[in-house]
Order: C-alpha cells, then sequence, then structure tokens
C-alpha cells in the first residue's frame, strides 16, 4: 500500500513539475497583393515591393509558404536560404 501509495505522489508531483515547451513565435512576412506577385519580403520597405501595382499586407509566414510564395532575394540571400 506504501508503494502505491508512493509511486501515486511521484507521478503526481513529476507533472506537476515539468515545464511545458514554449510556443514557438509566430513569424510575419509582408506580400503584395497584385496578380504577378510570387515573393514575401522581410520588411514592408524592401525594394522588391516598390513595383507593387495593389496593396502591401502583413500576413504570417506560414500563410506565405501555403500560397507558394518564395522568399525575397534582397530579404533573404541565398546563403541565408539554405
Amino acid at each position: 500500500m506504501k508503494r502505491l501509495l508512493l509511486l501515486s505522489l511521484f507521478l503526481l508531483f513529476g507533472q506537476l513539475s515539468a515545464v511545458p515547451e514554449p510556443m514557438p513565435k509566430t513569424e510575419y512576412v509582408y506580400i503584395c497583393t497584385g496578380p504577378k506577385s510570387k515573393c514575401y519580403h522581410k520588411t514592408k520597405n524592401c525594394q522588391g515591393l516598390d513595383r507593387c501595382s495593389k496593396e502591401v499586407i502583413k500576413v504570417t509566414k506560414a500563410y506565405a509558404v501555403s500560397k507558394d510564395r518564395t522568399p525575397c532575394k534582397w530579404c533573404y540571400p541565398k546563403k541565408k536560404r539554405e
């Protein structure tokens, strides 16, 4: 009986002291809503957005990737992308 009680206490306190992993930080990027736009950008002031024919909006990186957007060559140089 003592073993069962000790085991129960051990399991209870083991679960209470477990530190949950932090949530991954959401990364935001900028995209042009124009029909020919294919990239996402790190900043709203990127030179790749200078010719945007529509609106520049802030979205999650996951959303941009899900819409088949690729990283901007100025914001994300090839060395950093690999």
